[in-house]
């Protein structure tokens, strides 16, 4: 009587390690997740797609547009375990390899960047959200390479080339439909730990942009937050892809994904959040022209310490506001004006946004607050405080002598002692007119 008990304790201890019936294992739950944000990604590229086409499409014509091309997943024979089961099977057995005879799905992962200048916070917004391109392409022959290795062998190298160690497997097959065509396929991801922990071996639907998805949220921020709920279509569509709060929290910015349909939507409180902001918007008319508004620019504190970032010094952004007198009329800046050059390339920084983003990484890695103007302003208070007269600061500055004056030299002592003392002495004249003469530039005379 002791035998059965012994094997009915054994059986209920492997019967709780097995995932329960019909719920899937963790591994099968990520494979599912990619391959569904992959086709959610490829609906919101078709939503973009639209907008650049019309300016404010039904939303009768976006589902319109996603159904035509039909692009879905279904994804069957699931098998887990660890890697070592699999280590003598042929490659080509568990992976279907490319062989130059059949087309394949190319799909490329696209950012969208969509920019906010907000005058009042003196500030650049961007929002992204990732999207995906798909279509059918010739597939690439692979000949030369031996997929009928065994898998361990295999494995040796996929550890190798990506500083990681796999202990786990999950194979599948895979039906991939597109514009009206249809094929399957067997797939297998890999689990691990180091720098790519999960490996996606799929040579049919591109590797790249699946393992890009395993980890990248492509929660749609841009028709969220931007504003382009105010237009109807969007709204109606977002609305359509919400999910219940029980099945998807709010405030994560992720999509929820069903396993079982492979279909994602968005939180039901994040959509109505989205909306209720895009009703609340109000416009606000810019002055008439000949109205200028005084701005309140944002200047730096000399004083304080300097930091390293990327090996170069970076100074910090201490902030205060300062409320000056309306400035006087102002040349406006050409779009043929070039101050700021790439060290490295020597072209022309000709992106506003890609400068402030820049700059706010250097100050984030260097754990200060600041922007590209902070940079500018500590440039022009260094400037007066190491001597400079303000007419070369603000030629250096391409601005007016009146704005240096007015913004940077109050706040800069040390520059009103030693134009003083220069003027007292002329110490200092002779050597500038040295230092010009060296570079080319014409003395025109020095006042003695």
């Amino acid at each position: 009587m002791k035998k059965p008990s012994l094997l009915l304790g054994t059986a209920a201890f492997f019967l709780a390690l097995a995932p329960a019936h019909g719920q899937a294992s963790q591994e099968e739950q990520t494979v599912k997740k990619t391959y569904a944000k992959l086709a959610f990604a490829t609906m919101v590229e078709r939503v973009h797609d639209l907008l650049t086409k019309t300016d404010d499409p039904s939303v009768a014509e976006i589902e319109n547009a996603i159904a035509d091309r039909g692009f879905r997943f279904e994804l069957s024979n699931f098998a887990v375990g660890p890697v070592a089961e699999i280590a003598k099977q042929p490659y080509c057995d568990l992976v279907t390899p490319p062989d130059g005879q059949q087309d394949v799905v190319e799909s490329i992962a696209v950012t969208f960047t969509h920019t906010e200048d907000l005058r009042k916070q003196l500030e650049v917004r961007e929002t992204q959200e990732f999207g995906a391109r798909v279509r059918w392409v010739k597939g690439q022959e692979a000949s030369r390479e031996n997929w009928k290795m065994p898998f361990g062998e295999a494995l040796t190298l996929f550890n190798s080339n990506n500083n990681s160690l796999y202990s786990r497997y999950i194979s599948f097959h895979v039906a991939v439909s597109l514009d009206g065509r249809s094929r399957s396929y067997k797939a297998m991801f890999l689990f691990g730990s180091g720098q790519v922990p999960v490996l996606v071996l799929d040579n049919v639907t591109s590797n790249s942009a699946l393992g890009q998805f395993v980890t990248t949220s492509v929660y749609p921020a841009i028709l969220l937050d931007s504003g382009m709920t105010q237009k109807q279509g969007v709204a109606d569509w977002l609305s359509l892809h919400q999910v219940d709060e029980s099945a998807c929290p709010s405030g994560k910015r992720e999509v929820c994904c069903d396993p079982t349909t492979l279909k994602c939507g968005l939180a039901r409180a994040d959509v109505a959040a989205s909306l209720r902001r895009a009703n609340s918007r109000l416009y606000t008319p810019r002055p008439p022209s000949g109205e200028k508004q005084a701005p309140k620019p944002r200047f730096v504190n000399v004083s304080t310490s300097v930091f390293t970032a990327y090996g170069r010094p970076v100074v910090h952004c201490d902030t205060f506001n300062y409320n000056p007198p309306a400035p006087p009329q102002q040349r406006k800046p050409h779009a043929e004006d070039r101050v700021l050059f790439n060290p490295e390339t020597r072209a022309p920084f000709t992106s506003r946004v890609y400068l402030s983003r820049r700059a706010k990484d250097f100050c984030h890695r260097a754990g200060v607050k600041g922007s590209a103007h902070c940079f500018r302003d500590t440039f022009a208070c260094d400037m007066l405080a190491r001597g400079n007269g303000i007419y070369e600061v603000a030629q250096m500055l391409a601005d007016t002598v009146e704005t240096v004056q007015r913004c940077y030299a109050q706040f800069v002592p040390a520059a009103r002692d030693a134009v003083q003392a220069k003027m007292d002495t002329g110490v200092g004249i002779e050597e500038q007119a040295r230092i010009a003469a060296q570079r080319g530039n014409k003395v025109v005379g020095i006042r003695g």
